[in-house]
């Protein structure tokens, strides 16, 4: 009965139409949505959330190796996440080496830009591919992304998915939303509320992109990835790829 309801919310709920940022890139009207972006997730917590899952990783491959941690963040934008991850890990004197990829040219502009006016080391890439091909298997310790899986159509994703494990040694973490229309109200509420109006249209239209946990779940196990990863729920709005060094929370 749920599955026959979903399939006709789904009739008018779902959409493959571009966001605004995939149009804009590094314009001043992308990068006030990128803005605005940054700024939800710090408000919300999820940086915080995200930044301590990716570092208690970093901090059990470390103590168990004995040797620097090596990151990758998928779909970077401006280097927000590594910028707030490298300044929580040198409070614990974690080594890490930081590396993030995008696929277009003009926000990894964007990225290098900030992140050196930020005294990062984290080290840039651009990358046309979803098949991760400028690295070699195993390349990093912990592979991760946010918000960037729902930007794929499915074949794509799956090809994203499997690069991912592909370039990880240990970790795999992948956040996004889930579909659902109290959720897509919930976030057109909220960014409302709160006067993010350059992202607003963005964020809904990410909720009518996204894939409903279950049907990840289902996606992993059709490419036999369930005894290496898990799906999880994370309230209220995410779900999340887990292969995990040791127990993953979030």
């Amino acid at each position: 009965m749920t599955s026959i309801k979903n399939r006709w919310i789904d009739r008018w709920l779902c959409s493959d139409a571009d966001e605004l940022l995939e149009h804009e890139g590094a314009t001043p009207q992308g990068i006030k949505i990128i803005d605005e972006l940054n700024q939800v997730y710090q408000q919300t917590g999820l940086t915080r959330r995200l930044v301590k899952t990716i570092v208690g990783q970093a901090k059990d491959i470390h103590r168990s190796t004995g040797h620097p941690v090596k990151i990758l963040e998928i779909g970077m934008r401006d280097g927000a996440f590594l910028s707030e991850i490298e300044k929580f890990a040198s409070s614990t004197n974690i080594p890490l080496e930081l590396h993030g990829v995008e696929f277009r040219p003009d926000i990894t502009s964007l990225a290098e830009k900030r992140l050196a006016l930020n005294r990062s080391c984290a080290q840039v890439h651009h990358d046309t591919s979803h098949e991760l091909s400028a690295f070699e298997s195993q390349d990093f310790d912990i592979v991760f992304s946010a918000f960037v899986l729902h930007h794929q159509s499915l074949n794509s994703l799956k090809r994203l998915l499997m690069a991912s494990f592909r370039v990880s040694r240990h970790s795999v973490f992948h956040l996004d939303l889930e579909r659902s229309t109290w959720r897509l109200i919930l976030l057109w509420v909220y960014y409302s509320l709160f006067g993010y109006h350059a992202s607003r249209g963005d964020a809904v239209l990410s909720i009518r992109r996204a894939f409903r946990r279950k049907e990840i779940a289902q996606i992993i196990h059709q490419m036999n990835m369930t005894q290496e990863s898990q799906v999880k729920s994370v309230p209220p709005l995410y779900w999340a790829i887990c292969k995990s060094f040791g127990d993953c929370k979030i």
